[in-house]
């Protein structure tokens, strides 16, 4: 009898890169994720994209913004705020509503 186990998706945290800016344009489009998230509808491609590099170059003490990756491409991100004495908020968005 042979047995083959499927190989699970992987996922991960990263960090954000510069590169993920396509993807995040294309959920900026998403009308329902920028209502659910808080993000400004119809901004300007260049508006967002410096937005982004701020994202992506963004060091702060009491916030950390990482990358959600699901089979090799970024799908959502997570952060980290309002971090003081052992205490955070958490918060998520999947980009990808598929998921």
């Amino acid at each position: 009898m042979n047995i083959s186990h499927g190989v699970a998706p992987t996922k991960k945290i990263r960090p954000l890169s510069i590169d993920d800016y396509k993807t995040v344009l294309n959920w900026s489009k998403d009308d329902v994720f920028c209502l659910a998230n808080g993000w400004e509808k119809n901004r300007s491609e260049e508006e967002l994209h410096r937005w982004w590099l701020h994202c992506v170059s963004l060091e702060a003490d009491d916030f950390i913004r990482m990358g959600i990756e699901f089979e090799q491409r970024l799908v959502g991100y997570v952060d980290l705020a309002c971090m003081k004495d052992h205490t955070a908020e958490l918060g998520i968005a999947i980009g990808e509503r598929a998921l």
